[in-house]
């Protein structure tokens, strides 16, 4: 029976990965610009940052951009009361990161007040709703000035 119910998850996840390249979701913006622009952009929006640290070879990170970043709940609110930046493990940010707030587990969400100070640290996979709420505890951090 459990392999039964393997199965049909396996293809379920296979069908929606191939519609996935005919009608691609809406998802979570990631800022482009530097990291010093990021924190001047979230300045002058009044946002707090949230920052994805992503590995290329991590599994859950790549199920979270491809699932998770796409649930209407979660890149709304992601899109709307936050500047978003994606860093891979790899990059100098990444390491400057890592040097002061240590991970244990990708993917990785940092969020920051506008002026680079760290409201919350979260390491792993989470689903949407657990996004959701994560997200607004940071958020609430935030708007109290903390």
């Amino acid at each position: 029976m459990k392999n039964i119910f393997k199965i049909a998850v396996l293809i379920a996840t296979t069908v929606a990965m191939s519609f996935k390249t005919l009608n691609p979701p809406e998802q979570v913006t990631f800022y482009q610009g530097t990291w010093k622009d990021l924190f001047t952009k979230a300045e002058a929006e009044k946002k707090p940052v949230m920052v994805y640290m992503t590995a290329t070879w991590c599994g859950l990170c790549e199920f979270t951009e491809d699932s998770v970043f796409s649930v209407d709940s979660a890149y709304n609110l992601l899109n709307e009361k936050f500047i978003c930046y994606k860093v891979d493990e790899k990059s100098k940010e990444a390491k400057k990161i890592r040097a002061d707030y240590p991970i244990e587990g990708y993917p990785c969400y940092y969020y920051f007040d506008t002026k680079g100070k760290l409201l919350r640290q979260t390491n792993g996979f989470m689903f949407a709703n657990e996004l959701q709420k994560d997200a607004g505890k940071a958020l609430k951090k935030f708007n109290r000035g903390f």
